[in-house]
C-alpha cells in the first residue's frame, strides 16, 4: 500500500512542477486540440487516480 500511495505522491509533484510557473490566464488556456483548459485536464488526472 505504501508503495502506490507513494507513485501517487511523486505522480502530483511531477504534475505541479509542470504548472508551477503558469499564471492563472495560462492554466485557463485551452490549448489547440482539447475541449477542457489545462486546469481542467490537471484536476481531471488527479481525481481519476
Amino acid at each position: 500500500m505504501n508503495k502506490q500511495i507513494e507513485i501517487l505522491r511523486n505522480t502530483r509533484k511531477h504534475l505541479l512542477s509542470f504548472i508551477n510557473d503558469l499564471s492563472t490566464e495560462e492554466l485557463n488556456e485551452i490549448p489547440q486540440g482539447f475541449n477542457n483548459n489545462i486546469i481542467w485536464n490537471l484536476a481531471h488526472l488527479t481525481a481519476t487516480q
